[in-house]
């Protein structure tokens, strides 16, 4: 018997995923590449183009809920957030979800309008003669770097290589002040930079990928990363930390020793020795110390009294939630950014090697809260992200039970569900799973208590450049191994068939 669900939503969400910022901008030095890519084979003149790239909604890494009206001007007057999507751009989510909200069809006029607005500079040069105009034609050097024929003959051309130089150690950019686009950003494109100006200088490179970045990032989504970086900015200068041990990654002092461990020999054998696999492809472990996970829910707590007492209006982990917390949001992204690349990470590249597991580079990480004067339960969903990690922290509580029903691609998030595809999980205090994002899952209603559960979001900017050129995924989309499974029947059958036709043939 097959099943059918009710419709997923994508990133635990109503509509199309509306990307984060440090997504987005972690995915931009795989898009430049390829559009190098393309550029070479004669698929695109001119400089970077932004056809069809994904929406760089930056309100929140999932499109998230504001707590009434939006103190950042990133959202619509709904009160939801929402993302910036050009007409003809994809809204960053996939096949078969309902499409988010994008702002108005006369703010994306006016964006445009004033984007090709000529200005003083362009006004002079149309009147110069065509002789001069021809002289200083502008040219592109292949990565949007627009530049004059007089300067590419007085410098050889650089362009950024196809495949990154993995054993690069790249600078670091946090210490550099009025930055338009992550840090991180630059210390990802850096392996990208042709082997003559690895060892340059960083002002040398950070000036080279700067000028890459301007001409190939849109203004809108310019404009909204500055105003999601000011929003971040002014509730960590204005709120004073419960806890500041929990600001800074204490691995002694947070995880468990077995978890400890299996971490420090970095071996499939030691994480095997540590994990169950209560659901096909989800996996059990102990990691929090329980210590740990009191203050980080006292730490939420203090956080939310601080939120009511100050009037401040936060934003909510995703459009399904209506409490919760972003943690990114007050201070903690950096300890979380060490979770991911030091915990999370060496054991995704072995249990989730086909959907990046090997090269998560960004996350989003938030707290959830369940109860019957909380969220109660949650609708069968997908996560924006390649690995989730979903940790109970506790109170005492009943039900709350998760279930899974499949994992599938964007192509066939909504097909049926088979029978050895239903399974429920049950939540331990303490205890982490770790699964596939693309994983449907959901959670059933706490009946009694509160339950709250840290959950980090871990995302593989190469893994989703890289999607975009596959057809199908059987190597984890249970429906396309399904659908291969049943062409190679169908062949089969029909080879035999012409087999036995032949054969008749030759008897006759």
């Amino acid at each position: 018997m097959r099943l059918r669900p009710r419709p997923v939503c994508k990133n635990g969400q109503r509509s199309s995923s509306t990307l984060a910022t440090r997504v987005e901008l972690g995915r931009l030095s795989r898009r430049l590449v390829f559009t190098e890519q393309r550029r070479r084979r004669g698929e695109g003149k001119g400089g970077v183009t932004t056809s069809g790239t994904a929406t760089a909604g930056v309100a929140e890494e999932a499109g998230c809920r504001w707590e009434g009206a939006d103190p950042t001007g990133l959202a619509g007057s709904s009160g939801v957030a929402v993302g910036f999507s050009s007409p003809g751009g994809a809204s960053g989510g996939g096949r078969g979800w309902g499409r988010r909200r994008s702002v108005d069809d006369d703010e994306w006029r006016a964006v445009v309008v004033s984007r090709r607005k000529p200005t003083t500079a362009t006004t002079n040069r149309n009147t110069q003669s065509p002789a001069k105009k021809m002289s200083q034609k502008p040219t592109s050097n292949g990565n949007g770097v627009v530049t004059n024929r007089q300067q590419q003959h007085q410098q050889p051309q650089q362009r950024l290589t196809l495949n990154p130089n993995t054993d690069h150690n790249p600078d670091s950019y946090d210490d550099v002040h009025n930055l338009d686009f992550s840090p991180l950003l630059f210390s990802s494109l850096e392996r990208y930079l042709p082997d003559t100006m690895l060892n340059s200088s960083r002002d040398n490179k950070f000036h080279f990928m700067r000028d890459i970045l301007t001409r190939y990032s849109p203004e809108g989504e310019r404009f909204r990363l500055q105003k999601h970086k000011e929003y971040r900015q002014k509730i960590i200068s204005n709120y004073k930390p419960l806890f500041k041990g929990l600001y800074t990654m204490h691995a002694v002092n947070f995880f468990s020793s077995s978890f400890l461990k299996a971490i420090k020999d970095n071996s499939e054998e030691s994480f095997r020795s540590i994990i169950s696999e209560p659901v096909p492809g989800v996996y059990s472990f102990q990691m929090l110390q329980p210590s740990f996970c009191d203050m980080l829910m006292s730490e939420v707590e203090h956080f939310e009294r601080w939120v009511h007492e100050t009037r401040w209006r936060i934003m909510r982990p995703s459009t399904m939630n209506k409490y919760g917390v972003v943690l990114d949001d007050f201070g903690m992204e950096s300890m979380l950014d060490k979770l991911m690349d030091d915990y999370i990470r060496p054991m995704s590249k072995i249990l989730f090697p086909e959907v990046g597991g090997l090269t998560l580079d960004s996350h989003h990480g938030f707290i959830v809260e369940y109860g019957l004067d909380r969220d109660v339960d949650l609708g069968l969903h997908v996560d924006d992200a390649e690995v989730t990690l979903n940790v109970c922290l506790g109170k005492q509580f009943e039900g709350g039970e998760l279930y899974f029903r499949g994992i599938r691609c964007d192509n066939h998030v909504n097909t049926d569900t088979l029978p050895e595809e239903i399974v429920d999980y049950k939540h331990i205090p303490g205890q982490a799973i770790l699964h596939r994002g693309r994983h449907r899952h959901g959670a059933r209603a706490t009946t009694s208590g509160n339950r709250l559960n840290l959950l980090l979001w871990c995302r593989s900017s190469v893994f989703r450049e890289l999607k975009k050129y596959q057809k199908e995924f059987s190597s984890w989309c249970g429906e396309c191994r399904r659908e291969k499974k049943e062409r190679q029947r169908l062949s089969v059958n029909a080879t035999k068939q012409e087999l036995m036709r032949r054969d008749g043939i030759s008897a006759s």
